[in-house]
Parts: C-alpha cells; structure tokens; sequence
C-alpha cells in the first residue's frame, strides 16, 4: 500500500512497506515489514563517495527501478522528479535560498521560441555545455570518442533558424575553456574539423549548414592569450630546449638539404678550373663564350615570344593558382569540388597553435593534440562522411587522443552506386551509437508534431553525463495564480520536469510518457 525510507546505508535503502493481503475468502489483512533495497551496481561506487548529489542519483535511479518494475503502473507524479529537489546542504542555490534542484531545470523565461535568441539563452547553453565537457574530459575512465546535442533553433541545422555564428560562438567557448587549462590546469591543443567535400562527379557536394565554416573559424576573433597560459607555454618552452611549437605534420616539413658531391679528381700538373671563368663552347662550328649560370639568378622563358624571367619554384611554396581571372592565393589541394581545399592546419596566431583548424579525416591526426572538435558531421545523398569520421577516430584513439562530435547527423542517406545500402548497415549504426553511449549534454525541444516547430510541447536535458535525462513539459505561468490559464504581460515560461531515464529515451519512450501523465 504504502512504503517509507527509514535509513540510508552503503548496502541500500532500508524501507518500511504497508502490505495488504487478501486471503480465500476476501477477508483481507494489513502487515508492516522491513525490507532492504539494494543500491544499484553503476552506484555503489558513487554512494561510498557520500556526496550528496552522488547519494541523490542513486536514489533517483531506485526510483526508476521501482517505477519501471511496478505492475500496476502508476499515474501519478513520477517519484524521481521530486528526488530533484532532494536537499543538498552545501549546495550554492540552496545557500542563496534558490531552488536546491534548479541545477538540473531549464531556466525560468528561456524564451527559446524567440529567434534570435536572448543574451540569457545563448550565455546559459555556452556555459552549461562547457562546464559538462570539461567535466568529462577530466573523467580517464570515460571512453574517448563522445557527443554533445544541443537542438534548439538557432544551433539545430534541419531548421531555417539555424545560426552558424551561434555554433561557432559555443564551440569556441569551449575549446577555449580546454586549450587555456579548464581540464586539469595545463594548456591541451585542440583542433577543430569540418567534413570535405564528398559524392562522384555532378554530385560532389556540402551540406548547406557546413558551408563556409573553415573560413568562418579562420575569420573569428579568438581573443587573446592569457598571461597566465602564457607563461606555462614559456616555461614549457624553456624546458623543452626553445621549442615553440611541437612538430607538425612531417609531409610539411621543409625538405632537408643534401650535401653535395665531392669534386672530381683532377689530372696531375693541370690547373683546376676558374668556376667565375666563362667556358668556350663549339656549336655547328661557331665558336662562342658561355658564362656559367647562376643558380640564385632567375630563368629566362620565352613562351609565344614573349620573354619574361621565371623564379625556380620552391618545393615546399604552395602553388599559385589562377582560376577565372581571379586574383591568384595560396591554396592546398585541389578538392573534388574544384575548390582549393586550405593548406596544413593553420589556427589563430595569437593562440600558438592552441587552437588549429583542419579537415575531417586521418590525415588531420597530430600526436601533440588533445581534442578533435567535428562540426556537425552529416551524411548527405551519395557521400557517406562516417568513412572519414573513422579514419579519423581509430587514428585519433590509437595515441590516446579524444574525438568529439557535436550534433551529429550520422543516419544512412541511400544512394546509387551502392552508397550507403543494406550491405554493412549493421556495422555502421554500431560506429554512429558508439558516439551517442558517451552523450556529454543534451538539450532537445520537443514539439507537438513531427513536422512542425511550433508550439514547443517540452524539452529533453541532461546536464552533464553523470546526471539522467529530464523531460519536463513547457508552460506558461502567472505567478499570482501558478494554477490557472496564464494570460497578460505578468506571464513566465517554466519548464515543469515530469519524469526522469537514466539513458537516452527514444522517440516512442518520450511520446509514450507524454501519454502517461496525460500531459
């Protein structure tokens, strides 16, 4: 009928529980036993710890246990959600007198129907999602491939809301964040990745949402160095004997240079030759002097008689490359769109090669990297980007390396020419869900339809990877009466949590507990 918590130990919950049993003949009767309820496997560690908010995501995840196990299901509000609010004692909001659970809830007035969004909105994504990686990057026991999904209609690329500056605003955020120390207090280099061009012929493409994003991360501004990191990097510097920077990829190091062969023996009594002396040459009987050239002094060519002097090329210059009249730039190579593809991985200048830039694929693998940053990786119709993407990631884990996906769009795109089929489609929805089973942060909208954006019906968050997944349902509430129909300027937008899972819901999870709660 009913049960109460009466002692928390390391072993697990002691309870006691109201029974009521119905014998034979319907007479029926009431006994009041004690039962332990075991902490779960994935907790013990964490409630030996004693920390609160570790003691509170064991009992939330009884709770679920419990909710998931009942044979009667039950209408009623969901147990765990109230375990939010569980009381912290050292917590800061608790402190301040705010909400103890408010750290696992939206914001109140999140407004993120509003395009663009609010300074409070974007500063509130940014810092939530930097603190969650820099969390789970300090983390060694975590795997080293991971994502972060944040859905909302600036940062989600299926809609026409979709900000690239927002994204990049973020993710600059964070790579700062890493790069200046905010993992273990030591400077990490990170580079960000956007995915080549891909497809066959007509059909080689880029997706709209990554298009001009490595020139936009060229563009931004980065900030400047802080004199704290500063001075690690020179002091690392110092003590690795004046190296400013670690070695780069060694295919673009400057070619080495080779000691010339000895002279030849000359015959003895003969004077050897003057190289500043012009040498006589006979040519069809003519007899002429030649001086010898000068392999510092430009070449003369002349081509449909026209004469002009020609520098001898430098094998370690980019080419020049002049394409429709256009003023010719330094490029790298010729990518399948036609397009010059940029040159090595260059970052901002002011960072010292904290932050550097590349493309998608193994080839961007450096040894002194920390973290590889992929923008949004998709696969679009006859390019499928999950080759480049584990290229990328065996070589990437193979020096120990980490690899970050942030919003992904990795589901099968079928094409012709046996893109993407049923052949090999088991092996790739496993490399796709290997990302999704480290999610380091979740914040997704949920909407009434599928095809529509509008209205917001709810929202999935997770703040970090510790924390379970919160569906909460949007409301909109006057604070005079939080009971009734909320209309007029006194109006605030909550985000009400309703129910809680430890791991991601699916689409029919989520629809199934909406239905629920009749909500």
């Amino acid at each position: 009928l009913e049960a109460s918590a009466k002692a928390i130990t390391l072993d697990g919950v002691e309870m006691d529980v109201r029974v009521q049993q119905k014998n034979f003949f319907g007479k029926t009767s009431e006994t009041l036993e004690k039962t332990l309820i075991p902490w779960p496997e994935d907790c013990k560690e964490d409630v030996a710890t004693g920390s609160p908010p570790a003691l509170r995501r064991a009992l939330m995840a009884v709770a679920r246990e419990a909710r998931d196990a009942a044979v009667v299901p039950d209408s009623g509000p969901d147990v765990s959600v109230a375990l939010l609010r569980l009381p912290q004692g050292t917590s800061a909001t608790e402190q301040s007198g705010g909400n103890p659970g408010q750290s696992l809830e939206l914001p109140v007035n999140f407004l993120l129907n509003n395009v663009p969004h609010s300074t409070l909105a974007r500063q509130f994504i940014y810092r939530d999602i930097t603190r969650a990686v820099c969390e789970a990057m300090a983390d060694p026991a975590l795997p080293k491939r991971g994502q972060i999904t944040c859905l909302v209609p600036e940062t989600n690329p299926s809609m026409d809301t979709y900000r690239i500056g927002t994204m990049l605003e973020l993710l600059r955020d964070v790579a700062c964040e890493i790069a200046f120390g905010g993992v273990d207090g030591e400077p990490k280099r990170v580079r960000f990745l956007v995915q080549p061009s891909m497809g066959e012929g007509a059909f080689t493409a880029l997706p709209l949402a990554l298009s001009g994003v490595r020139a936009l991360l060229e563009r931004m501004d980065w900030g400047e160095l802080p004199p704290e990191v500063a001075t690690k990097l020179a002091e690392k510097e110092g003590a690795s004997g004046g190296k400013a920077t670690p070695a780069r990829d060694q295919s673009k190091a400057a070619p080495v240079e080779r000691p010339s062969p000895p002279p030849a023996p000359q015959q003895s009594g003969a004077a050897p030759p003057d190289p500043a002396e012009p040498k006589v040459v006979s040519v069809n009987g003519n007899t002429a002097l030649t001086a010898k050239p000068d392999p510092a002094e430009p070449k003369v060519v002349s081509v449909n008689g026209n004469t002009a002097p020609t520098a001898k090329p430098d094998p370690a210059e980019p080419k020049v490359v002049n394409v429709n009249g256009k003023a010719p730039k330094k490029v790298g190579k010729i990518g399948r769109a036609g397009y010059a593809e940029p040159a090595g991985n260059p970052g901002p200048e002011e960072l010292k090669g904290l932050i550097t830039f590349g493309t998608l694929g193994a080839d961007a693998v450096d040894d002194d990297i920390f973290l590889y940053i992929c923008v949004a990786p998709q696969n679009i119709v006859g390019g499928n980007v999950l080759e480049p993407l584990k290229a990328l990631t065996d070589a990437a884990e193979a020096r120990g390396q980490r690899v970050l996906v942030v919003n992904p769009r990795l589901e099968d795109r079928p094409s012709p020419n046996d893109v993407m089929q049923v052949r090999g489609r088991g092996e790739r929805r496993a490399f796709a869900n290997s990302f999704l089973e480290n999610e380091m942060y979740n914040l997704r909208l949920l909407y009434t339809s599928g095809v529509s954006y509008f209205p917001i019906k709810g929202a999935m968050y997770r703040k970090n990877y510790k924390e379970p997944y919160v569906l909460s349902l949007r409301r909109d509430v006057d604070p005079a009466d939080p009971s009734g129909r909320a209309y007029g300027a006194n109006v605030k937008e909550v985000y009400e949590p309703f129910t809680t899972f430890e791991g991601r819901p699916t689409d029919s999870q989520i629809s199934e507990s909406f239905a629920k709660f009749r909500l």
